[in-house]
């Protein structure tokens, strides 16, 4: 059941794959997409979670990419659709990005807490407004600053922030810069036809991470029943829509935006845990998702919204 409820309200929101019309009901598909991607993340921690006592990170990875990457391409051989090349170098460029993000935070988090690698990888929200006035675009707006820092502050009561500088830090430091350059290829490559592109990402991103695990891991491939319901649910739903649903979200929403409302990841994966596997959600954790949610509220006002 991972993820049911906000597949569907990431289906309905892209239904038909057209990209977001202008107006406010364009509008708020985009953002139906953005935190429908959101929830099913926050909802598959408890499946990785329950993967990564049986299995290596690269190997997950390489299982739930490559099922993604199987179907995507197995609905464009049908509808006999053909990825044009610049389609194909925008995919491979953001896939190398993604996986490079994937494969920091995963040997990150063999040095710190799994909630020390959630604070750190929220730092994307401070390095996308950066990243996005060193590449020419006007500097965010004030507010978007205010937002930001609620948002870091709700993901600091959710996960008491990010202790000591070691190489696990520095590791997760590396994969949240990582993933706000994702975004911002995101918001570069949005004109692009997003499920081609997505598709050639997803392919890029399991060709790596599977020559990864054959070099790192071994290669093991022996999987539960149970293993291989997550797995094909991980690379549905938290891969191919997860990440079909945040291209056609970045055709309308600008990027500071975009990282602001992925912020409420941690605070779902902690609402799925505590519902799901009966973890603790004391009354920080609780405090942290309203900080969260009201700093996505902060962003959404106004003009904060809308691409340039």
């Amino acid at each position: 059941m991972v993820g049911l409820i906000s597949y569907s309200i990431i289906i309905n929101s892209i239904a038909g794959c057209r990209p977001p019309k202008a107006g406010n009901m364009g509008m708020k598909k985009a953002l139906a997409a953005t935190i429908g991607a959101a929830a099913v993340w926050g909802a598959s921690f408890p499946a990785m979670k329950y993967l990564l006592g049986s299995y290596g990170p690269l190997t997950i990875i390489a299982s739930r990419f490559s099922i993604a990457a199987i179907i995507a391409f197995s609905y464009l051989a049908i509808k006999k659709e053909k990825i044009s090349r610049e389609e194909a170098l925008a995919g491979i460029a953001t896939g190398i990005v993604l996986f490079a993000s994937f494969a920091t935070q995963a040997y990150g988090q063999q040095d710190i807490s799994a909630a020390q690698s959630a604070f750190i990888t929220g730092l994307y929200v401070i390095f996308v407004p950066i990243m996005s006035a060193v590449s020419g675009r006007k500097f965010p707006m004030a507010k978007t600053w205010i937002a930001v820092a609620m948002g870091l502050g709700g993901l600091w009561l959710l996960t008491g922030g990010m202790g000591g500088i070691g190489i696990g830090e520095g590791l997760t430091v590396a994969c949240a810069v990582g993933f706000a350059a994702h975004i911002m290829l995101l918001s570069k490559y949005s004109r692009l036809d997003s499920l081609k592109f997505v598709a050639m990402q997803i392919a890029t991103v399991a060709f790596l991470s599977s020559a990864g695990m054959m070099a790192l891991e071994g290669g093991e491939l022996t999987f539960t029943p149970l293993a291989i319901i997550l797995m094909a649910l991980l690379g549905i739903f938290a891969t191919l829509l997860a990440y079909f649903a945040q291209a056609y979200a970045q055709k309308s929403i600008q990027p500071e935006t975009i990282a602001l409302l992925f912020l409420s990841e941690p605070a779902f994966a902690y609402m799925f845990s505590w519902a799901l596997l009966g973890e603790g959600l004391g009354l920080a954790k609780l405090a942290g998702c309203g900080l969260i949610l009201a700093g996505m509220a902060v962003s959404q006002s106004g003009q904060a919204l809308q691409r340039d």
